[in-house]
């Protein structure tokens, strides 16, 4: 599913406008109980649309939030399903704690870019994480030494 601002060119699914999802007939919608991939392009998202559009209830396992403007409380309106999820370039979020109890499930998670986050702890709970990419963050090589991993991550 693509979800892209109502004056997008881009192919799209539905669109967002004024924190509410509209099917292509202007019908607003919810996610609830959805389980296709989203990506959320171009789209002036925030903590509190996540929660209006209820995408904690629906099974989405691929998620793609790059560049929006969500924090920290984002978290607690993810779905738990997710494995993968996208917060690249999201600059007001500061701390992911708390991630692996609500989305245990995530196998890659690409925080490049974040440029407000400088702790790592949260990756003690992913239990399933495989694949973790952080290019220019505040996560410095020091802090990456300090933490045993007790998997194989790829590169």
């Amino acid at each position: 599913i693509v979800v892209a601002n109502a004056v997008s060119t881009v192919e799209q699914d539905y669109y967002f406008e004024n924190s509410f999802l509209y099917d292509k007939d202007g019908n607003v919608i919810s996610l609830e109980n959805e389980d296709k991939d989203v990506v959320f392009f171009n789209c002036t998202l925030d903590s509190n649309t996540l929660e209006n559009i209820d995408l904690a209830s629906s099974n989405v396992t691929s998620l793609d939030l790059s560049s929006s403007n969500i924090d920290d409380g984002c978290i607690n309106s993810l779905p738990s399903t997710l494995e993968y999820l996208d917060l690249s370039h999201c600059n007001y979020i500061t701390n992911l704690n708390g991630l692996g109890k609500r989305c245990p499930n995530i196998k890659i998670l690409a925080i490049n870019n974040a440029a407000s986050l400088s702790d790592l702890s949260f990756i003690y709970e992913l239990p399933n994480l495989e694949e973790l990419y952080i290019d220019n963050t505040n996560l410095y090589e020091f802090t990456l030494l300090k933490i045993p991993l007790r998997k194989k991550l790829k590169k």
